[in-house]
């Protein structure tokens, strides 16, 4: 019995973090296409330098 309430838990576990997930994934592609519609009169150079700023500073909170 023990067995079965500690899979249904896990398998409740990983159905939410699949939710998560899933929600996290569309308001990031959400908000790329609002981002890149940002640069899209901006010089090449202007964006390569501001993307590895950012990247940099996203990779500071992970």
């Amino acid at each position: 019995m023990h067995v079965s309430i500690t899979a249904s838990i896990s398998e409740t576990r990983n159905m939410e973090i699949g939710i998560l997930s899933e929600r996290v994934f569309r308001e990031i592609k959400r908000r790329t296409f609002s981002f890149s519609n940002c640069f899209s009169n901006a010089e090449a150079e202007t964006v390569d330098d501001w993307l590895r700023s950012f990247s940099f500073a996203w990779n500071q909170l992970i």
